[in-house]
């Protein structure tokens, strides 16, 4: 009988890519997690210059300082009225705004319980109110704020003066033919992006309200909206889609970023974060390549905010969840040979300081709030 000699299979090791600087960034620079709980499920998130937490949840929203990992101040509605969408104002981060499932869009200040402004609940304003729940609500630079609601309206109003400035329209009477979720304010072009139910995303010039500028079109329900620039970022199922305004035209579609439906997109720089009932919040980077990627499972997770400092995540079982993001080293550039040694020595002395930092805070986010 003929023999054979085996042949000797040889095996290669896997290769390895080598992360990028943005990955590396969010391997390493996300400090343990400071957990709180509410009694709902949050349903936004927003963050001031302050590094104040603002969550929305149910009938209340609550102010947290997580460099202190207290919960400042709770605001709750009158009559157990539904609160949605608080959002700070950006240039007074002491004062923000909610809409409500009765319509009225609510003005707050951060050190008193009680609204100061009900924009549509005087006589002057009582007809011109929103008559389904508003969602969304947006400051922009000029004491004006814009409410997007399940009456399918987006309305402008004067703040101060408890007005309404204009009504947005589209071949209708109405800005949108389905109820209206999703929003977000291009402030360095005066445009306002708002997404709605009847799959279309709409962007409109503030001066122009009679009709929108552009609009472009998804499968399924816009459920989340932001924006880098002049990219708008919408979210809709478990696809991503980018505008680029400029061009006005689709840049790119991103499918099946998730599992399930995702129901937040946040940008900040370069980072675009998107959150998903699935569970996981998915960071990408400048080319829109997954860089990181968390998992809350088993909570479904409803917002997501992150403003270079701290990164919050609310969920559908109330927990939120808030990391200390490190801040990126910095490198120093062509010390001269006669000061050389005192900036080591400072520059080290720095590096020591933070470090200690990144302990004691790590410590403090180790506790679960309950």
């Amino acid at each position: 009988m003929t023999t054979f000699k085996p042949t000797t299979v040889s095996t290669l090791p896997a290769i390895i890519e080598p992360l990028s600087e943005s990955a590396k960034f969010w391997k390493n620079n996300v400090n343990p997690a400071t957990v709180y709980r509410e009694l709902n499920a949050i349903n936004w998130i927003d963050i001031n210059g302050h590094n104040q937490i603002l969550t929305t949840s149910a009938t209340k929203v609550s102010l947290y300082d997580p460099e202190s990992s207290e919960k400042k101040r709770t605001f709750q509605s009158p009559n157990h009225t539904l609160l949605y969408g608080g959002n700070f104002r950006r240039e007074n981060q002491k004062i923000f705004a909610t809409g409500a499932a009765d319509g009225i869009v609510r003005i707050w200040e951060c050190k008193k319980s009680k609204p100061l402004r009900l924009l549509g609940n005087n006589d002057n304003a009582q007809s011109l109110k929103h008559s389904a729940p508003v969602h969304r609500v947006n400051f922009n630079g000029l004491n004006q704020l814009f409410s997007c609601g399940d009456d399918k309206q987006i309305k402008l109003w004067d703040f101060i003066e408890e007005k309404i400035l204009y009504n947005f329209n589209s071949d209708s009477s109405s800005a949108h033919d389905d109820y209206i979720r999703a929003s977000c304010l291009i402030e360095s072009a005066s445009l306002f992006v708002s997404g709605s139910y009847d799959h279309t995303v709409k962007i409109w010039d503030s001066r122009s309200p009679q009709t929108s500028c552009y609009q472009y079109g998804h499968k399924h329900t816009i459920e989340s909206v932001t924006n880098r620039d002049l990219l708008v970022i919408s979210a809709s199922d478990t696809t991503i889609q980018v505008f680029d305004v400029v061009a006005g035209k689709t840049l790119r579609t991103l499918d099946n970023v998730h599992h399930k439906t995702i129901t937040c997109v946040h940008n900040y720089g370069t980072y675009l974060l998107t959150a998903s009932i699935d569970g996981h919040l998915k960071i990408f980077d400048f080319n829109f390549n997954v860089i990181a990627s968390f998992s809350y499972t088993p909570s479904q997770l409803l917002s997501c905010h992150y403003n270079g400092s701290y990164l919050a995540v609310g969920t559908n079982n109330g927990i939120l969840s808030i990391n200390k993001i490190s801040p990126q080293p910095k490198t120093t550039k062509g010390r001269s040979a006669q000061h050389g040694g005192d900036k080591i020595r400072k520059q080290d002395d720095a590096d020591d300081d933070e470090e200690m930092a990144n302990e004691f805070y790590s410590a403090i986010f180790q506790k679960e709030r309950q």
